[in-house]
């Protein structure tokens, strides 16, 4: 056998044992590879997973707050309904004929917790010239008829006020102006206001949307 076929040959058994020894290797790093596929589908399996749970919680988040603000709207329009109706129940009150609206402030006196002795009436610059000395005489008599001893007395003085009248005794002044009479009975009056605007169901869904939650 001559140099050049020795080198072939040992070339070709380098080779040879070459080839075998990568196999094996392979086949040790066959397990741990696959071990590895395994551990990336998992990870890449759990991300997945995540990335929806996160995207789920999100659009939650985004539902909740769409709610919330449609809810605020849908209470913004009702408040405002509301309030105009208030506007208007006391536009409409200002704007009766004379012996409607006379009527009704003599009511309103006769309604009132009114002091003894002598008391100044204060109204609007429009009320003071439809009520008269004359009428606060009328009224004293029906207060007396229930025993209140009481000397009404027309102020010279008017007030910024849509309706309704403001006693003076002294420094003392008791507000009872329809603006008064209706911030002091606002509840109750928002609730019938809110039955007729928006029917029974719709005012107990506004009822129990505002109620604080335990």
């Amino acid at each position: 056998m001559g140099i050049e076929e020795i080198k072939q040959k040992i070339l070709a058994d380098a080779n040879e044992v070459a080839k075998k020894i990568i196999e094996e290797a392979e086949e040790k790093a066959k397990p741990i590879v696959d071990e590895a596929r395994d551990e990336a589908k998992q990870i890449k399996k759990e991300f997945k997973e995540k990335a929806v749970l996160e995207a789920e919680a999100k659009k939650k988040r985004l539902l909740a707050l769409a709610r919330l603000e449609a809810r605020k709207n849908v209470l913004s329009a009702r408040h405002d309904m509301t309030e105009l109706a208030f506007v208007e129940a006391v536009n409409k009150l200002c704007g009766l004929a004379d012996k409607e609206y006379l009527a009704i402030i003599k009511e309103m006196f006769m309604s009132v917790d009114m002091p003894d002795g002598n008391v100044e009436v204060l109204f609007s610059t429009r009320d003071k010239k439809r009520i008269s000395h004359d009428f606060l005489k009328e009224v004293e008599k029906e207060l007396a008829m229930k025993g209140k001893k009481v000397k009404l007395t027309l102020s010279g003085d008017s007030r910024d006020i849509s309706g309704g009248f403001i006693l003076r005794k002294g420094r003392i002044e008791f507000n009872n102006s329809f603006e008064a009479v209706i911030k002091m009975q606002r509840d109750v009056i928002e609730s019938e206001v809110a039955r007729i605007l928006f029917g029974e169901s719709a005012w107990k869904s506004n009822q129990s949307t505002n109620m604080p939650t335990q």
